[in-house]
């Protein structure tokens, strides 16, 4: 209400020429509060009576703030591949220079070259994984299941490793590959899969041109793939399936991690629960898409003692903001090591980058909620 209050001020301003000193001075302190550090989560819909969407006003003035950087978007929708390559390598190094330095001196040398580029390099987290090479090794599945799979792996889980605290170094894509396994599907990949993106990262900055064109091309890889709708789609992260939904195919069985571990792993696997207190973060695009509930009854599933952090809602990291923008991430997450039990030693989400501030936030390792289904699981006999 107050973006929406202060830019029709803005509006009302820019028609007053006596007013130009108020409006420069509005203008600046709107572009940090109200733009930059704008999650676009739009859980602000679920709490408004009528449910308007602040995000929406949001990415549309980054539409029009952005398009003299349009050019470099379309270079990156069409050289998507290549753009993961580069983080990989920037994770590998930042990766061998922490190693040396250790984490405190990589903050403080980042947080420099932040400042330095004005911020076009972001924040040094010390959770921040090394890159994860695993999925160019993948092969389809040795053994012929009578189930098949679509995975589609998000461009976070195939640039992010594991987190370097947590005792499981596996990276989530290679985890999904032997858990599924496990649980007798055979995993077909979609082809030229380091070039598929659900849009989201162009749709959160207002390209909603190569945010479409990059659903269009997943779109047509998961008909592909699936056998036009043969085979059940799974997304290994949340957010990234509300993002390709605006684009998929109706003939297409989509999953989040949540309804396929629910509908499709349980009854394949037999579960012997964990006994210890495990924290639970559900993500702002699980509970836009009503599963909050569903989440909440699969933790329980797997975890006798499944710890809810109360007055935690959005964890403010929003994709890249918790680089960009760190103390969006830290507000949001105020007070939740505080929240946690003394025993409480781990925790579950489903969203790479999530888990990345949680884990910096809490004190403790957050990763996936299918390492602990794998953790608890064996193939039924």
């Amino acid at each position: 209400r107050q973006r929406i209050v202060v830019s029709r001020e803005l509006s009302r301003l820019a028609n007053k020429p006596d007013e130009k000193e108020r409006l420069l001075a509005l203008e600046k302190d709107y572009q940090y509060q109200a733009i930059d550090t704008c999650a676009g989560c739009g859980l602000c819909s679920m709490a408004c009576p009528v449910g308007i969407n602040t995000g929406d006003l949001t990415r549309h003035i980054r539409q029009l703030q952005n398009k003299p950087h349009e050019n470099k978007a379309k270079w990156a929708a069409k050289h998507f591949d290549g753009s993961t390559k580069v983080m990989k390598i920037a994770l590998d190094s930042a990766h061998l220079t922490r190693k040396v330095i250790g984490n405190q001196t990589m903050t403080k040398l980042v947080s420099k070259v932040n400042k330095l580029s004005q911020g076009k390099v972001g924040e040094w987290r010390p959770s921040m994984p090394k890159a994860n090479h695993w999925l160019k090794e993948a092969t389809p599945s040795h053994h012929r299941y009578a189930k098949k799979v679509v995975y589609f792996p998000s461009c976070a889980n195939r640039t992010l490793g594991a987190d370097p605290d947590q005792k499981d170094e596996r990276s989530l894509t290679q985890l999904m590959y032997d858990l599924l396994d496990k649980a007798g599907f055979e995993v077909i990949l979609p082809k030229q899969v380091a070039d598929l993106c659900c849009g989201m990262p162009f749709h959160s900055k207002g390209f909603f041109d190569q945010a479409d064109q990059k659903r269009m091309q997943l779109n047509q890889a998961l008909v592909s793939a699936s056998e036009d709708g043969k085979w059940p789609v799974l997304f290994d992260t949340s957010p990234c399936i509300n993002s390709a939904n605006q684009g998929i195919a109706d003939n297409l069985s989509v999953y989040d991690p949540v309804r396929f571990a629910i509908e499709h792993l349980l009854p394949a696997l037999s579960i012997k629960k964990s006994n210890e207190c495990i924290s639970l973060h559900i993500t702002c695009s699980t509970k836009k898409a009503g599963l909050e509930q569903n989440m909440l009854s699969l933790a329980n599933q797997l975890c006798e003692n499944i710890h809810l952090p109360a007055d935690i809602a959005c964890c403010g990291f929003a994709g890249d903001k918790g680089f960009t923008h760190p103390e969006l991430n830290e507000s949001a997450l105020t007070g939740l090591k505080q929240n946690l039990p003394a025993n409480c030693r781990r925790g579950i989400s489903s969203s790479r980058t999530c888990e990345i501030g949680l884990s910096e936030h809490a004190g403790i390792p957050y990763q996936s909620l299918y390492y602990l289904l794998d953790e608890v699981s064996q193939a039924k006999l």
